[in-house]
């Protein structure tokens, strides 16, 4: 460096490498900062996902018993669970992928006033992951849903103990 330097006077010699590295540390700390931060999104929108399913299901309730009622299985209850869960997800990622866009685009002109391009080519990884969040909630309602006590009337005296009417042995 010290000969560079020598040899081109009017030249500015710094060194590249030691720069480098110290960019590329700043720049991995960053991803590792990303990564966790999406990471917890992801949380966040399941447990959103989750609380809405949930709730929907909880309104349902009679409709499904209804349905259960007139023959039913569980498995096509399950189905249309699912079936919303989809259709909530993939409603999500559209909307979720234009506020997206949106939002890029107004941060672009504010803060760079430089033009965002859109990436058409990562929706469909977003819808997917989208989809699979949606699924993931709903294969949760139904694992609690599998573990609820379902007891039929004449069951109440085996579970409660004797009745008042019956005489202790």
């Amino acid at each position: 460096m010290q000969k560079l330097s020598e040899t081109l006077p009017e030249a500015e010699v710094r060194p590249v490498r030691q720069i480098m590295e110290g960019e590329a540390r700043v720049l991995g700390r960053t991803q590792a900062t990303l990564l966790a931060t999406a990471i917890l999104i992801i949380l966040t929108a399941t447990l959103c996902v989750l609380a809405t399913l949930t709730g929907w299901v909880y309104d349902r309730r009679r409709d499904f018993a209804i349905m259960k009622a007139l023959g039913a299985s569980q498995r096509l209850i399950s189905g249309f669970v699912a079936a919303e869960a989809v259709l909530l997800g993939a409603l999500g990622a559209v909307i979720g992928f234009g506020f997206g866009i949106g939002g890029a685009a107004w941060i672009g002109r504010a803060n760079f006033h430089a033009p965002v391009v859109p990436r058409f080519s990562v929706f469909p990884t977003i819808l997917a992951g989208s989809v699979a969040v949606a699924l993931i909630a709903a294969g949760v309602i139904r694992a609690l849903d599998a573990f609820t006590l379902s007891v039929e009337p004449g069951e109440w005296v085996a579970i409660m103990g004797p009745s008042a009417r019956e005489s202790p042995p």
